[in-house]
């Protein structure tokens, strides 16, 4: 029994990646699914594009829809209100499918058993690709795997929504939320999705880092006091010369400073 999976895109002056994120989608041999596209109102090409891909494929069940929001999370929200699919999946501007056949391989744990469907994303940033598979053991620590690797019951998603006051962590936050209160997740060995490690999230070392500490915070897997402890300020610390690095260093010197980051210290899988 196929269940039918609304793929949302949110989109913003993505005249450059919006094609190769659709495309994508189109390629899938699994059929049972919707498009959501929320565009932020481009003010380059993105919405043409759009518009060629729907009569190029007008035999697809495609919703876009351009409208000002104020911000990625307000967006994904009123996608998710727009959603018709029992299972929706987050697939935003410029990330990709791994493969043709990435649906139809986690349509099997699309079932009544489970509310959240998680696997592996395949990360690209220029120097090489990394595998970060997913691991449910560290959710009270950071996110334990890529939203673009999660399938969720649509009716969870609405009941939780993203939390906007978060403008990083908002998915951790719906995650973590939705694991204390008890959902069922599963995990999939699979490679889902490909997607470009320069967001804000994956740069912006040191607000990232508050982000994800308010949302254990506010989610009660952190002590009161925890944010005045040695340990916060080390992880601070870090943050910071991650930053710097990032901004001050380049060349051969980074790339090799990056690769020892990703596959080193975070433990990520070459690919």
């Amino acid at each position: 029994m196929q269940h039918k999976i609304s793929i949302v895109t949110i989109c913003y002056n993505s005249e450059k990646e919006i094609k190769d994120t659709l495309q994508s989608i189109a390629e899938q041999d699994y059929t049972d699914y919707e498009i959501v596209i929320k565009d932020g109102l481009s003010t380059d090409n993105t919405m043409s594009i759009v518009n060629d891909f729907i009569k190029e494929n007008s035999t697809f069940d495609v919703i876009a829809e351009s409208a000002a929001d104020s911000g990625i999370y307000n967006a994904m929200n009123a996608a998710i209100d727009k959603a018709r699919g029992e299972w929706i999946f987050f697939l935003n501007s410029g990330d990709r499918f791994v493969s043709k056949d990435v649906l139809s391989k986690v349509s099997e744990s699309l079932n009544d058993e489970n509310e959240v469907v998680y696997g592996n994303v395949i990360m690209c940033d220029g120097n090489g690709d990394s595998r970060w598979k997913g691991d449910i053991s560290l959710i009270e620590k950071k996110m334990p795997f890529g939203h673009q690797s999660c399938f969720m019951k649509t009716s969870m998603v609405r009941q939780y929504k993203f939390d906007e006051q978060f403008k990083i962590a908002a998915d951790y936050n719906m995650v973590l939320k939705s694991y204390k209160d008890g959902r069922k997740f599963h995990y999939v060995d699979t490679d889902i999705a490909r997607f470009d490690m320069e967001g804000v999230s994956s740069t912006d070392f040191c607000a990232t880092m508050r982000e994800r500490y308010a949302v254990r915070s506010s989610n009660h897997v952190l002590e009161p006091d925890y944010m005045k402890s040695f340990a916060y300020k080390k992880d601070m610390f870090i943050a910071k010369i991650k930053e710097f690095i990032a901004k001050h260093v380049s060349g051969k010197l980074l790339t090799g400073l990056r690769e020892i980051y990703k596959t080193k210290i975070k433990k990520y899988q070459k690919v």
